[in-house]
């Protein structure tokens, strides 16, 4: 608490036990008011589910009518919790824009825009920016459906060939030093090409 850490506990915590949820609950409670720093931890966690759950009839803006609500009834306290956890926006948008292509009234990138938006808001971490940079570590050269969507563009990516207790503050130098080196080759090339094909 000294360090005014906010911890805020992300993933579907209907497959995790009782005592666990509960002191996820108390925690997030306690450092809810904290502002230095923001530390996501991710539980029971998985990109694909995470979409699945945005998408599902139970984020309807209505929960308690039409044949959302038998479901939702059915759910348990953790699994109704867990549902609700980010905005509910996302799939009524889908809808909408379902509506209006079939209709004729928008074209399919008209409100594009607005609908990834929405969608990553509904996202868990949807409050927060879309990350600078992933770093793996293990050694493993991919994701493991970890934050597909946060990190679908504009991301850097950054493999390292240690276990997480292993890194150390060096590592994370060498990270973001190799993504300061690639940024400037990224931008040193843009303006080559721009020159090339620039008219003359």
């Amino acid at each position: 608490m000294s360090e005014r850490i906010r911890l805020v506990v992300v993933g579907d915590l209907s497959f995790v036990g009782d005592r666990l949820r509960e002191a996820a609950a108390a925690a997030e409670r306690e450092t809810a008011g904290n502002d230095r720093l923001l530390l996501r931890l991710c539980v029971s966690y998985g990109a694909r589910h995470e979409v699945h759950r945005i998408t599902s009839p139970l984020h309807l803006e209505n929960e308690g009518s039409g044949s959302a609500a038998p479901q939702w009834a059915a759910l348990s306290k953790a699994e109704q919790h867990s549902s609700r956890r980010g905005s509910n926006t996302a799939m009524p948008i889908c809808q909408q824009l379902r509506s209006a292509l079939i209709q004729g009234k928008w074209t399919p990138d008209e409100h594009l825009s607005q609908l990834g938006t929405a969608f990553f808001m509904a996202l868990q971490g949807g409050n927060c920016p879309l990350p600078d940079m992933l770093i793996r570590t293990s050694g493993e050269a991919r994701l493991s459906d970890f934050l597909l969507c946060e990190v679908s563009e504009g991301c850097f990516f950054h493999f390292v060939p240690v276990l997480w207790p292993d890194v150390r503050p060096w590592h994370l130098l060498l990270c973001l030093l190799h993504r300061q080196l690639f940024s400037f080759a990224a931008v040193t090339r843009a303006a080559a090409v721009s020159r090339l094909i620039a008219p003359s």
